[in-house]
């Protein structure tokens, strides 16, 4: 399975490819075989606004 920053076309990469390398890695040194989950922690203190779809989002890309 190519990592994220081998799946660029670019000669490039960005630090948050080479960053979920890091923690994919990582991931399959502590659990191999598991996949690996990204929770937001959504908890709404309030009136739902535009800056709450960060949180879902963040964990989504």
């Amino acid at each position: 399975m190519p990592t994220v920053a081998e799946s660029q076309t670019s000669t490039e990469t960005d630090w948050v490819s080479r960053f979920a390398d890091d923690v994919i890695a990582e991931s399959e040194r502590r659990a191999p075989g598991k996949p690996v989950v990204v929770a937001s922690g959504l908890s709404p203190s309030g009136p739902i606004h535009l800056g709450n779809l960060r949180e879902v989002m963040t964990p989504h890309l």
